[in-house]
């Protein structure tokens, strides 16, 4: 393997809520249990799926065949159950296996903000995608292909515009030769782009389409709102490749609905086939002329691409800055030639982004370990506050990691060659290590077993 630098940064408040979310886990329960799930995909069905619900305090579990230890039943709730805090494997809103069953997690936001039945949509969406997950396999993306994804190219970014325009104009359209002829100047956007992209860029768009966009179209379909073109923003963020599948995915599903019959059966008898694939034989037969974008509103594109890659550079700049601050106190954890690798086990691929070639910011959660030994962090507050993680892999199998940015110096408990942070949302435990303060700067050293 060659020599990769990651850097990972991730907020680490203290996990509490000083208001409850406006939503509460047994409404959301009960909407999802009112939403068409069976209209919105062939075979798709919410009660086959437990779901998991942190609201600040506890975690609500419904429908779930085996509880695992630590569960209780709530009163008043058949086939519910209460755990007390945040169970370790609500994390995010995901899905996972919950003792050895796929389920869907939703952590409820503070404070007022999605209504139950938005709340409910969400959980739908995480039902989904297990539902996905066994039904079509080969919709998995590969998310190194989106650590590796040119972001800093104005002009890859101007194309997304302009094909996000045309599927948005395709939404809008008050006909279906209108909708076929924006459908086409979106395919031919499409293919002049990705014939500029390397070949796993391309793939991990088109994957993606099909592993967020239809999930999100589900969600969206269960709110009758599958076909707003107000959700295709005209210039997204130049980091948020996999934040692009969703919008884009979600439009071209309800363009097919509009455009081809059975499609859905399609996607599930050809497991190459994208949903732009679809589109194209659906209006391939259409004597319609593709629609032209005018030079102004491509120029227009163009020049809102190179402004955000611009912003997105300076605001990474200032989530690194904290690693230069002298005045921070910092944690660096590395290990001897020949130790147990620093290994990132899991993470948020929705809050990630490309600083550099090869070079990551993570700015929700992520699991590292090193043999027996972990460091979790969880993000529980704005992503631009708080502490900060670097992870850096030096040389083959001899990785650090370095955590800077406490406002005040952290409280690691160290027995022997025992070393722990716990207690927030920062949890770290290593044996068989070595500790050594120099100012405000400790170092963990973890030996060769």
């Amino acid at each position: 393997m060659s020599k990769v630098h990651i850097l990972l940064l991730v907020t680490l408040l203290g996990f509490g809520w000083d208001t409850q979310p406006a939503a509460s886990p047994a409404a959301l329960w009960e909407e999802l249990q009112r939403l068409p799930a069976g209209e919105i995909w062939p075979g798709f069905r919410v009660s086959e799926y437990p779901l998991a619900v942190f609201d600040g305090r506890d975690t609500c579990l419904f429908a779930h065949p085996r509880p695992p230890a630590g569960f209780t039943a709530m009163a008043g709730h058949p086939r519910a159950w209460r755990y007390a805090g945040r169970h370790p494997a609500v994390m995010a809103n995901t899905t996972v296996e919950l003792g050895d069953v796929p389920t869907a997690t939703v952590i409820l936001t503070r404070g007022p903000g999605p209504s139950d039945r938005e709340w409910a949509a969400v959980a739908l969406h995480e039902m989904f995608h297990a539902f996905a997950w066994k039904r079509f396999p080969h919709w998995g993306v590969n998310e190194m292909a989106a650590i590796g994804y040119p972001k800093f190219r104005s002009d890859n970014l101007a194309g997304v515009a302009l094909e996000r325009m045309a599927l948005a104009e395709a939404l809008r359209a008050r006909d279906r030769a209108m909708t076929i002829s924006w459908v086409k100047t979106f395919l031919g956007l499409r293919r002049s782009r990705f014939a500029t992209l390397p070949p796993e860029s391309g793939d991990f768009e088109s994957r993606n389409e099909l592993n967020e966009g239809m999930a999100r179209y589900a969600e969206l379909k269960a709110l009758g709102r599958e076909g707003d073109p107000g959700s295709l923003t005209p210039t997204p963020r130049a980091d948020g490749v996999r934040r692009w599948g969703y919008d884009s995915g979600c439009a071209q599903g309800a363009l097919l609905d509009q455009l081809l019959a059975g499609w859905k059966d399609e996607l599930g008898s050809r497991p190459r086939a994208s949903l732009a694939d679809l589109l194209d034989e659906a209006t391939a037969a259409s004597p319609v002329a593709a629609a032209v974008i005018p030079p102004p509103r491509r120029a227009e594109a163009a020049a809102r691409a190179e402004a955000a890659v611009a912003a997105m550079r300076r605001e990474l700049a200032t989530l690194l800055a904290p690693f230069a601050d002298p005045a921070s106190w910092r944690i660096i954890i590395e290990t001897e030639a020949g130790g147990d690798a620093l290994q990132t086990i899991s993470f948020d691929p929705m809050n990630m982004a490309q600083v550099g070639p090869q070079q990551v910011v993570h700015t929700r959660m992520v699991r590292i370990t090193a043999g027996s030994g972990k460091i979790e962090l969880l993000k529980a507050g704005a992503p631009e506050n708080g502490v900060k993680v670097l992870f850096e892999c030096v040389a083959e199998q001899r990785n650090r990691v370095v955590i800077a940015g406490f406002p005040a110096e952290p409280l690691l408990q160290a027995e022997g060659d025992q070393v722990r942070l716990s207690g927030g949302t920062v949890n770290m435990a290593f044996s068989g290590a070595k500790l050594k303060r120099q100012g405000r700067e400790i170092r963990i050293t973890l030996r060769r077993p």
